[in-house]
């Protein structure tokens, strides 16, 4: 009996045909991801920025007490912030050595002092450029 003939496998490209479609597939969904989280990304932008001012030492009737302050604007107004750093350190400077320290020592003191602080840059500067100016260091002390 003659020897049978051993078949001559066909090409089977099933596998690669999966694979490709499987490939495809992750492409367009992460794509399709990508074009959805875009438009929360440039939303999740930061809006505001801060600048720090200060340290501050202030002797004043009978008081001394040393500052921090950070001043919040929005994003497009944090540059003019930095580069103005020191004409604000010097109105806040003479704006807080102006301030009874009484009212200091008080919480709701504190939050008017922040809103006058905030009014006076407004008012010093060509428009209203800053959001909040907020104490991020005090210590308030009775000589």
């Amino acid at each position: 009996m003659p020897a049978a003939k051993k078949k001559k496998p066909k090409d089977d490209y099933t596998f690669a045909y999966m694979a490709g479609i499987l490939v495809a597939g992750l492409v367009v969904g992460f794509v399709a991801a990508w074009a959805y989280y875009k438009p929360f990304q440039q939303q999740l932008r930061a809006d505001v920025a801060f600048a720090a001012v200060g340290p501050f030492h202030i002797e004043n009737q009978g008081y001394t007490f040393n500052a921090s302050l950070a001043i919040q604007t929005d994003s497009d107004n944090g540059r003019w912030a930095k580069k103005n750093k020191d004409a604000l350190n010097d109105l806040l400077y003479r704006t807080l050595l102006d301030t009874d320290p009484k009212t200091l020592s008080t919480p709701a003191g504190l939050v008017s002092t922040q809103q006058v602080l905030t009014q006076t840059i407004n008012q010093s500067f060509d428009r209203p450029r800053v959001q909040q100016v907020l104490f991020t260091d005090f210590v308030l002390q009775a000589d």
